[in-house]
């Protein structure tokens, strides 16, 4: 056995056969010994050529995806307006959604005023600010646990309480959002935000602080974290129902889904290279709240204004109901929270919602951990890697984008088939993580590869469910914002599940490949849900809120203005006709 004289040479090649004595301060993990107190662990070759490799492969097909994703907007910005639904049909309610709004062949950007285009940027870099917020502790989650000497079980039982008050929160904060005006309620809860990373640096350690000092710390900062975040996603449907046009609701939320991919890659990239150089996880979060900050000021500006009106309760509800009645041109009957919440379809699609949330949950709060235990990474290139997670978010953000506006007017096959493909991918892959795992040596490539396969296919379910529940709920319910919270109060609670089941399984089993492998069994039955789920969906005829059929437009010359003529140049006007 060889050792290094050099205390701060923390790598010590061992021998297999290598025994502890039960006093020791090390750890064996795999063939290198590890002072549990440290953070900073120098590199193999073999981790630092990986970094090497994924630094070049990877991140700049990050950036590339930024200017493509730029690149798509100009090109719709550019093409829909040419886009007839003669030569297009499936566009063809776009048309019809122009020349309602008062547009002559514009496409879904068009349409939208220069205050509506600057409300969805707005709200982009809110949501970029508020996944630094949210995903501070799981993209440095082995590093904190070390940090602080709470276990992962502990922080299992942080996270299942956390997400339980982001479940009570989603209901409540939907409330006074609905009560105070969603830009109200969105545009403070982003700097709050910013505000418990500073809170959560002051985290005392164990020892010599006791340890159930530490955790009850831990309990309250991320509890108020999680509190705050939770009243960013009612106000925002308020918002968009208010003041966007439906048939531009998957583009804005393509837009802003860009935000929440760029905020949580900035947090996974920056956080792990922070701790990477040297500087401890408090400078990481303090970064994090600083840019959070700064990315909070667009829409706080726009805040501003409506601060300074201070209506009363019934201008603000007149106000929203006149909004909403121009949002939604099919009009109708608007139900009841309650009312929704009994349609067999919208509950069909809710379960569904709720299933997927456990995938999700040990996707976006665990990869770091299974990396680490199931990869034998370190924890700051499992901090890096965890990237792959906003990437896949990206590209589903983009696919859904198109898939929320053109779904609404497809057949329910279209819609069951959306349900049915992530729900095979989760199966598939849950099998393949199974299999993976009882290898004796897991392939590093394969593993990451498996693992960001089961991350697309939560991501573009959830993407796909958040947008139907957007039309939805802003289509049919007078109080979007409480309906909304209501909708995400059970996926809350199902991350509450997750997170203390996981802890409870590490706390049975201990940090070993044999965790993951009994989620990954576990996972395989909620595949089986889901595709069951998708089932009861289809045979529900779980379909969109049914809206205005297209018109045809009849072009006449000096005929006499009718009530609902739309004027274009010249002597030409332009009556839209039912068809």
């Amino acid at each position: 056995m060889t050792t290094s004289s050099n205390d701060e040479d923390h790598v010590v090649p061992v021998d297999d056969e290598v025994e502890l004595d039960p006093g020791s301060t090390t750890e064996l993990v795999g063939t290198r010994r590890r002072p549990k107190a440290t953070l900073l662990v120098p590199y193999t070759d073999e981790e630092t050529a990986l970094r090497t490799r994924f630094r070049e492969t990877l991140m700049f097909p990050m950036t590339a995806m930024v200017m493509v994703n730029a690149r798509a907007l100009a090109h719709v910005r550019a093409k829909l307006p040419t886009m007839s639904g003669h030569h297009w049909p499936h566009l063809r309610f776009l048309d019809h959604r122009n020349h309602e709004h008062g547009g002559h062949g514009q496409g879904r950007w068009e349409q939208l005023s220069a205050k509506h285009r600057v409300l969805i940027f707005s709200c982009c870099a809110s949501w970029a600010a508020i996944y630094l917020c949210r995903s501070h502790v799981s993209a440095l989650l082995p590093i904190v646990s070390t940090s602080t000497g709470l276990s992962l079980s502990y922080f299992s039982i942080v996270f299942g309480i956390g997400n339980a008050t982001t479940a009570i929160g989603k209901v409540v904060n939907g409330f006074l959002a609905d009560r105070y005006g969603g830009m109200v309620v969105f545009a403070s809860s982003v700097p709050l935000a910013a505000l418990t990373l500073i809170i959560t640096m002051a985290s005392p350690s164990a020892p010599p602080t006791n340890d159930m000092v530490v955790f009850a710390f831990w309990v309250v900062a991320f509890a108020l974290n999680r509190w705050i975040v939770s009243a960013s996603w009612g106000a925002m449907v308020l918002l968009l129902s208010v003041e966007l046009p439906q048939a531009s609701y998957g583009l804005a939320l393509a837009i802003i889904s860009f935000g929440y991919s760029l905020g949580d890659s900035v947090a996974r990239v920056f956080y792990g290279e922070i701790v990477a150089v040297g500087l401890s996880w408090h400078f990481a979060f303090l970064f994090g709240a600083v840019v959070a900050a700064l990315l909070s000021i667009p829409m706080v500006a726009l805040m501003i204004p409506e601060l300074r009106r201070q209506p009363s309760q019934e201008t603000i509800e007149r106000l929203n109901e006149r909004k909403r009645s121009k949002a939604t041109p099919q009009g109708g009957h608007r139900e009841g929270v309650r009312q929704l919440m009994t349609d067999a379809r919208f509950v069909a699609m809710t379960l569904s919602y709720s299933v997927f949330a456990v995938p999700r949950e040990v996707v976006w709060t665990w990869t770091a951990v299974f990396f680490v235990d199931s990869l034998d990474m370190s924890p700051t290139t499992a901090a890096t890697m965890s990237i792959l997670l906003p990437m896949m978010m990206l590209i589903s953000a983009n696919v859904n984008g198109y898939v929320v506006d053109a779904v609404q007017h497809s057949s329910r096959r279209r819609i069951f088939l959306l349900q049915v493909l992530p729900s095979i991918v989760l199966l598939a892959g849950a099998i393949a993580i199974a299999i993976l795992l009882t290898l004796p040596d897991v392939p590093f490539v394969a593993g990451v590869a498996i693992w960001t396969m089961l991350a697309a296919a939560c991501e573009f379910h959830n993407g796909f469910i958040e947008g139907f529940h957007v039309v939805a709920v802003s289509a049919k319910v007078n109080r979007p914002a409480s309906a909304s919270g209501l909708i995400a109060f059970w996926s809350s609670m199902a991350c509450v599940v997750t997170d203390l089941g996981i802890g409870a399984i590490i706390g049975e089993i201990g940090n070993s490949v044999a965790v993951w492998a009994l989620v990954a069994r576990i996972l395989i039955g909620l595949g089986v849900v889901a595709l069951v789920l998708a089932c009861i969906a289809f045979h529900l005829g779980c379909d969109l809120p049914p809206t205005k059929p297209p018109v045809e437009l009849k072009v006449t010359t000096n005929a006499k203005p009718a009530p609902n003529e739309d004027r274009s140049a010249g002597s030409n006007t332009l009556v839209p006709t039912e068809q």
